[in-house]
């Protein structure tokens, strides 16, 4: 299985090698909040960034899969539903292999 992973989203397009050469497109999710003036820093950012998510869908016409490839945090359910990001499965890698976590959100 081979996964396109783009960390410049603006460029993908360009990088992209095509449907033909790839079995996923993939994105990393590294955006815990720090620095934050209000005592929040440090704390998870738990926004499922659903328009990284909806731009590589566009990039493949919806011909792959979407994988968030790796992660500091996973979307709250709140927010997959909020922001619609439906049909999504989740595996966080830290868990042991009898706690992983599987979220799975249904299509409207």
């Amino acid at each position: 299985m081979w996964t396109y992973n783009s960390y410049v989203y603006s460029t993908s397009p360009a990088w992209y090698p095509g449907d033909d050469q790839v079995d996923l497109v993939g994105y990393d999710k590294y955006n815990t909040i720090y620095n934050r003036y209000d005592g929040l820093s440090g704390v998870p950012n738990e926004d499922a960034i659903t328009s990284i998510f909806y731009q590589l869908v566009q990039l493949t016409d919806g011909q792959k899969m979407v994988a968030m490839t790796e992660n500091d945090t996973v979307p709250s359910l709140q927010n997959l539903v909020e922001e619609q990001l439906a049909g999504c499965i989740f595996a966080h890698g830290m868990a042991s292999s009898y706690e992983q976590l599987i979220l799975t959100i249904q299509p409207h």
